[in-house]
């Protein structure tokens, strides 16, 4: 059986204009060694619809979001192959490492990607909504977006999916 890996930050050189944020790196993602690498994962195609790249790029073109001022990271860096799986407790460390990546890089927004990482990053257990979450520090804003998953069309579909990619444009 093959190890899987965590995926490494994506940072841009420069404070990232948007750090997106995973729950963590699924197996195809893991393996590839890039982010969003799932044949049904819509994100690369979100963010170019929604105007967030000139062109629609693929997984393993990843690194060219820093030329957007883009960076990618997870809550958790140890591949998951069921989110369902994922027990809080475990994660305390990995809530810890994230927020010192948000005080060190100092994104403009902190966004999110699925309900279930920002879910296990703000503790917060009540219902969620999409948008704009709060300020983090002075430097930050946490927005929620819907996941990108093959299989997340539980609580929206494409069209809504793209209508909060497109909201995050404007914080920008």
């Amino acid at each position: 059986m093959v190890k899987l890996k965590p995926l490494p930050d994506i940072f841009p050189r420069n404070k990232p204009r948007i750090l997106f944020i995973g729950t963590s790196p699924g197996k195809r993602s893991s393996l590839s060694r890039h982010y969003y690498a799932g044949n049904s994962n819509i994100f690369w195609k979100l963010i170019f619809e929604a105007g967030l790249t000139k062109k629609l790029l693929k997984s393993s073109q990843d690194r060219q979001l820093t030329h957007y001022g883009f960076g990618l990271t997870d809550v958790i860096k140890e591949p998951t192959l069921d989110q369902a799986k994922i027990k809080d407790e475990r994660t305390l460390k990995d809530i810890l490492k994230l927020h010192k990546r948000l005080l060190s890089h100092k994104p403009k927004i902190a966004a999110f990607v699925g309900k279930k990482g920002y879910r296990i990053f703000s503790r917060n257990k009540g219902k969620l909504e999409y948008g704009f979450q709060y300020r983090f520090n002075e430097d930050t804003i946490i927005f929620l977006l819907p996941s990108t998953s093959g299989q997340s069309y539980g609580d929206t579909n494409y069209t809504a999916k793209l209508k909060w990619f497109k909201e995050l444009t404007k914080f920008l």
